[in-house]
């Protein structure tokens, strides 16, 4: 773990709130260029959504400037991991860089079999075409279309490369 992600763990222990937070999961860009990343992404799974969040949000707003992150309960994480793309989200969350707690994800994702993998991930890039075709009828920009048909052109790749075994996210 790099000295950024040791700093802000040993941050986070100092939170009165800690002790509701079950799992913080970074993912994304910032694994593997923190430099370069457009964002930072951040999976928070808790024991109960309450107000002492609020300090460890504003722990990543004053660190980082676009923080792009989500908030769940642990039962609800379990219960309504996306019915479609479930599998496919439970390995980047299970591959994911666990900064505080234990990483929930990956005792689930064990379970999965291969073609339950492998139909996750075909609606999944049904999904990613659609985003490509909402951005591309809804934008007069060029450039962002053409920055979403880069972006997506890119998953997709890799999804197919995911489907056949090539590649594995690591």
């Amino acid at each position: 773990m790099s000295e950024e992600f040791l700093n802000l763990k040993n941050d986070i222990k100092s939170l009165d709130s800690n002790r509701n937070i079950i799992c913080l999961l970074l993912f994304g860009s910032v694994l593997f260029d923190s430099n370069n990343a457009k964002d930072f992404d951040i999976i928070i799974v808790v024991k109960k959504v309450d107000p002492g969040l609020k300090e460890l949000i504003a722990l990543f707003s004053s660190r980082y400037e676009k923080v792009d992150f989500d908030i769940f309960t642990q039962k609800k994480m379990i219960k309504n991991l996306s019915f479609y793309t479930r599998e496919f989200k439970l390995e980047y969350l299970a591959k994911g860089l666990c900064v505080y707690g234990k990483n929930i994800f990956i005792d689930m994702w064990k379970k999965v079999n291969r073609y339950e993998y492998k139909q996750s991930l075909l609606i999944r890039n049904i999904e990613y075409l659609q985003l490509v075709r909402q951005k591309y009828y809804s934008s007069e920009n060029e450039l962002v279309k053409l920055a979403y048909l880069k972006k997506y052109f890119l998953r997709i790749s890799k999804s197919v490369l995911l489907y056949w075994g090539i590649d594995d996210h690591s």
